[in-house]
């Protein structure tokens, strides 16, 4: 069974409430996750090649940080093997 990038955002609507239309994902190098592909197709995911997440909610509803410090928050999400995303 494959799962794609729209399966995904909804997992993460469902764990963590952030909304499917509020949420970008995006890959090393900057490359942004398209909903109607496949995840696997992004060979990304591991630990050595995370995919990132950001709310848009939390991004135009923050002020600027003034004091120079990163505001971040992770979240690790653990979806199995890469042998359970390809189908194996």
């Amino acid at each position: 069974m494959y799962f794609s990038v729209g399966n995904l955002k909804e997992v993460i609507w469902i764990q963590y409430r952030i909304p499917v239309d509020r949420q970008v994902l995006l890959v090393s190098g900057g490359e942004c996750l398209d909903s109607a592909s496949r995840v696997c197709n992004y060979h990304a995911g591991t630990d050595t090649n995370p995919i990132f997440l950001f709310n848009k909610m939390h991004i135009e509803g923050s002020s600027p940080n003034v004091s120079g410090q990163a505001n971040t928050n992770q979240i690790h999400m653990n979806y199995g093997s890469n042998d359970n995303l390809t189908g194996r």
